[in-house]
């Protein structure tokens, strides 16, 4: 197996990536990291990412060994970076999506800055975070007819509640007139679930006004001219203290003044009634603002909308008068439905920003301008958060809220507050998580279209390769993942950053070093100096495991073992199954 037909000779001007600027993963398995450090120390590795995937492990290393790897790291010269554990940051679980779920996420994160920090105290050390931890599904797309890439399906997830609705495109029947049918996008049947949703809301309001109105009728009804004359009577005999009324008078007047006081009083509830409907449209619609990044023209709308509700709000009081039906339905007519149910996309987007803008801040505020860099890496192609576009608008929607929030507690000005934004929020990408695109009929183009979107805010790389359909982390140059065309995209933006090569998979399934094939595959230089031949043109000489067989089998290190105590019987050494001539114990 071959990956280096692309490149024969050390003098083409093609992309490389040197060895100082790798890295490799330790185990994600165990809490053992001081040891998997020690490991990739003792290969000459520059560049370390430590951490574990599961939570539960990441809680047992101990507090000394991240002192212990900052001292192992700066006697060795490496770097090292964190990948957090999976921490869903927006506040999901396997039971949904809760406030109180995003609070405690948003403490353990800051809880693995603070063990960041010790592992890196003065270099604003990278910390990897999965942009979703729960793998909620995102946006899912299809090619159609045209060749165009259409959106297949979305989730739908309501902001108040967390309740998640599957959307996926289907044929619509049409009843009046037109086609028969017709193709239902799932962006258009969550626009639908909004305006429906609002409607009710207002014809609820509008049933309770309309009750509220024949009410007044009602009330009218109840004081009737008999009832205004009795009253009148029994009032001057009040006055004059004579009685005027007799008994009859008297039951009669009773009886209507308990009619009136019980219409008064339903009117009253309904009165209050219609106000909490009012108020709680109000709420509903303060909570589903558009988001920082959404287009001028839909904060313009939502601005005008609310000012018209809080209009209607104060005119509807019964104290300051009713309004009259018609006006009611016009009003309410004019304000478009709040957007309550938002695509996953949008939700995670809300709530992951709360999160790293507020642990970015308490970085920030305890450690200044050393504090950790918080890098938010792209997962699967059909989760969330995970293509360009929608990564991107994330850490904008972060930064931004990051930006503010120095401004207001910290007394920042705009411009540095952004600055310091940019630097310590950012990306990871993943080159072969965008590669899983493929299973949704991207081509290769677009994918590498994908790195050159994310190049501008991209702070870490992982590189692994797949065929588009697992994240089988193969070692670069085995699967179909386009890695030097996104390399090149991302070096245009992203300079010096470090790039860890994640193929712990083939090293694990197939008892190989993967360092071998990184390097000729990435063409790696042999020198420092970056000007002589790459690895990949020197095949033939150091031989390849691949090429020339098994060169050191497995019978060699069982039989002599590793070190130097153990060499082989004509270099002075003894076999493991030759006894001693002094005891007779095995040597």
């Amino acid at each position: 197996m071959n990956f280096h037909d692309e490149y024969d000779t050390g003098m083409e001007d093609k992309f490389r990536l040197p060895f100082y600027k790798q890295g490799i993963p330790t185990s994600p398995q165990t809490p053992n990291q001081i040891q998997e450090l020690s490991k990739a120390m003792n290969m000459g590795v520059k560049n370390v990412e430590i951490g574990t995937i599961s939570p539960d492990v990441f809680e047992t290393i101990p507090i000394q060994h991240f002192e212990e790897m900052r001292r192992l790291a700066k006697l060795s010269g490496a770097k090292t970076s964190l990948h957090a554990p999976i921490i869903d940051a927006a506040g999901f679980t396997q039971q949904g999506w809760s406030e109180q779920t995003r609070r405690q996420s948003e403490k353990h994160i800051n809880s693995v800055l603070d063990r960041a920090y010790k592992l890196d105290p003065e270099g604003n050390i990278p910390v990897t975070m999965h942009s979703t931890g729960a793998m909620i599904p995102g946006d899912r797309y299809k090619r159609n007819k045209d060749g165009e890439m259409i959106k297949e399906s979305i989730l739908a997830v309501n902001r108040e509640t967390g309740k998640l609705i599957d959307l996926n495109r289907k044929e619509k029947n049409s009843f009046f007139g037109g086609k028969e049918s017709k193709s239902w996008g799932p962006k258009e049947q969550l626009e639908s679930i909004n305006a429906v949703e609002w409607d009710d809301k207002k014809l609820d309001l509008a049933s309770s006004y309309n009750n509220l109105f024949y009410l007044d009728q009602e009330l009218n009804n109840a004081m009737s001219e008999e009832y205004l004359t009795l009253k009148a009577k029994e009032s001057m005999g009040i006055k004059s203290g004579i009685k005027n009324l007799n008994e009859d008078e008297k039951n009669k007047l009773e009886r209507l003044n308990h009619n009136v006081k019980s219409v008064a009083n339903r009117q009253r509830l309904y009165g209050e009634e219609i106000m909490k409907k009012v108020e709680n449209m109000y709420d509903i619609f303060i909570k589903n603002k558009p988001h920082s990044t959404s287009s001028p023209k839909e904060k313009e709308q939502y601005q005008n909308d609310l000012t018209k509700l809080k209009k209607m709000k104060q005119e509807i009081s019964h104290e300051e008068g009713m309004l009259d039906q018609q006006g009611l339905f016009q009003k309410m007519s004019e304000i478009k439905a709040p957007k309550t149910w938002v695509t996953s996309e949008e939700f995670n987007k809300e709530k992951t920003s709360d999160t790293i803008s507020s642990n970015a801040l308490y970085a920030y505020g305890k450690y200044g301008d050393k504090a950790p860099v918080i890098s938010l890496e792209n997962v699967y192609g059909d989760v969330v958060s995970s293509r360009a576009d929608t990564l991107k608008s994330l850490i904008k929607e972060g930064r931004e809220k990051f930006a503010n929030k120095l401004v207001d507690t910290k007394g920042m000005d705009k411009k540095s507050a952004k600055q310091v934004a940019e630097r310590l929020i950012g990306a990871t990408w993943d080159l072969g998580h965008i590669n899983l695109l493929r299973k949704q009929g991207f081509t290769e183009k677009e994918i590498i279209k994908e790195a050159k979107k994310i190049a501008p805010v991209v702070k870490h790389v992982h590189i692994t390769d797949n065929f588009g359909f697992s994240d089988s982390h193969l070692a670069p140059g085995m699967g179909n993942v386009p890695i030097k065309e996104q390399l090149k995209e991302i070096s245009k933006e992203a300079k010096d950053v470090r790039h860890i090569i994640e193929a712990g998979a083939y090293a694990g399934q197939f008892k190989d070093n993967p360092v071998p094939h990184t390097l000729e595959s990435m063409n790696s230089p042999i020198y420092q100096y970056e000007a002589g031949p790459s690895w990949g043109n020197v095949r033939d000489v150091y031989g390849s495991y691949m090429n020339m067989g098994d060169i050191l089998p497995n019978r060699y290190f069982s039989e002599f073992g590793t070190s130097f105590a153990r060499l082989p019987k004509e270099l002075g050494g003894q076999l493991w199954n030759e006894k001693s001539k002094f005891s007779g114990t095995p040597n």
